[in-house]
């Protein structure tokens, strides 16, 4: 399978297809449908000056150190309101006990 630059799909030198290229207007928007599908507006405009490079990779937009820190931050305050939980069950227990010896 061959794609071109403009989008055409060609299978063993035989054109099959061609990739549909649109462009979404300001102000309108995509929605996410099921895990793979997206719906579009309805009269979107065919992209102009567009190319498509068959076999590119697109480079990751996460930055992974960042992500690290903020994944440690957030299960080091995760931790923090497990212990504040168990600290709070265990003070509700004492209490019970408390009210049960006065009782």
């Amino acid at each position: 399978m061959v794609i071109n630059n403009a989008g055409k799909i060609s299978v063993n030198n035989v054109a099959v297809g061609t990739l549909r290229l649109d462009t979404i207007g300001q102000g309108e928007t995509t929605a996410k449908v099921g895990n793979l599908y997206w719906t579009v507006p309805d009269n979107p405009t065919p992209a102009r000056g567009t190319t498509v490079h068959q076999g590119m990779l697109e480079k990751s937009n996460v930055n992974p150190a960042l992500d690290m820190v903020e994944l440690i931050k957030v299960t080091r305050e995760y931790e923090q309101m497990q212990k504040a939980i168990q600290a709070m069950d265990e003070m509700t227990s004492q209490a019970i006990q408390a009210s049960r010896v006065q009782g």
